[in-house]
């Protein structure tokens, strides 16, 4: 077998050993190798509990056949991912692990993501979607190598209390909307726009000491590419996921109202982020508020608190249009205002 061929052979030294097939190991066979070397066993066990966070994939593990696994790279609150080495193609990606009983947020992922890939992906600053494959009561999604979020620039210059580089928080945005331009152009709403869900194509520093790790401070920012991640609650235009969409903080006036939305919603998700970038300070983060007692309900609202705080930067938002909204008769008084913006005040 001649080095680097994309088939595996069969090893003789090894007939001794017994081989590990645990569903979720496939392709970690003692007998096999791949690209002419001999893969090592994995370093402990799988263990699979009942929450996804207690997911355990050992190092050296090859999924498929094909993906080693390398170690953990980051959470979500439908999956988990690790970094691994794709032996077929030769290159580091990452695999995103989800329990198939997430099938609303499995199916919604899966499908924008094989849409964008058949569209053979023009723009850099959307994540690549390589491969898919079940794995025990799992589903394994292959997608692009990315690296840090753009939260921890927020974290990092918040801890030294400088500003950021203006010129870094220019190449951040534009590569936000060059990619938002390549879904919108496609009818895709990504929906959950945030710090979190923006990567950068290399290393962080001082998050990373990798000899290639972008420094904020030092380096050009024209070096290093943002893309957008996280599929699981984009929509088409035409075709609704749901109506609530969004987290908190980055939420627009229209869906929090109960409007139908468009393209905009991700707009206005960006600005959230633009300021956050520039300050350091999330531009709208209403904290709970309880219902009064003669409302009959315990639980907490944001919703008229998060207005009321959008007004105080936009202006008042119109009445003849906030009236459209099928939440609005919830969120105002007899006579029209915001119901609990006053105990902010």
């Amino acid at each position: 077998m001649k080095e680097n061929s994309a088939d595996f052979e069969a090893f003789t030294s090894c007939e001794g050993r017994e081989r590990c097939m645990h569903p979720l190991t496939m392709g970690d066979e003692y007998m096999k190798s791949y690209y002419g070397t001999q893969m090592p066993p994995p370093e402990g066990e799988c263990n699979f509990k009942s929450e996804m966070a207690d997911l355990e994939l050992p190092a050296k593990c090859v999924l498929n056949h094909r993906y080693q696994i390398l170690k953990v790279v980051g959470f979500g609150t439908f999956g988990k991912v690790w970094a691994a080495y794709d032996h077929l193609q030769q290159k580091e990606v990452a695999i995103k692990m989800m329990r198939l009983n997430e099938s609303i947020y499995l199916d919604r992922e899966l499908r924008i993501n094989k849409f964008l890939s058949m569209l053979n992906y023009e723009n850099e600053c959307v994540l690549k979607y390589y491969d898919s494959f079940v794995c025990g009561k799992f589903f394994a999604i292959v997608i692009e190598r990315a690296y840090h979020s753009i939260l921890t620039f927020i974290n990092y210059f918040d801890e030294c209390v400088i500003t950021p580089p203006l010129d870094l928080v220019k190449k951040i945005a534009y590569d936000i909307l060059l990619g938002l331009k390549y879904l919108h152009s496609h009818g895709v709403i990504h929906a959950d726009l945030k710090p979190e869900n923006i990567l950068a194509d290399r290393p962080i520093f001082p998050y990373s000491k990798d000899v290639d790790a972008f420094h904020p401070l030092e380096d050009d920012p024209k070096s290093v590419t943002f893309k957008i991640i996280d599929f699981g609650n984009c929509s088409f235009v035409d075709d609704y996921n749901h109506q609530l969409i969004q987290t908190r903080d980055y939420r627009c006036p229209e869906v929090i109202l109960g409007m139908d939305y468009t393209t905009a919603a991700d707009i206005w998700s960006l600005g959230c982020i633009v300021y956050e970038l520039v300050t350091t300070i999330q531009l709208f983060s209403p904290e709970p508020i309880p219902y009064r007692p003669d409302n009959g309900s315990g639980f907490w609202i944001y919703d008229s608190l998060h207005l009321s705080m959008i007004e105080g930067v936009v202006g008042i938002i119109p009445p003849e249009w906030a009236s459209k909204g099928d939440n609005y008769k919830n969120l105002v008084d007899e006579k029209g205002n915001w119901i609990y913006a006053d105990e902010e005040k």
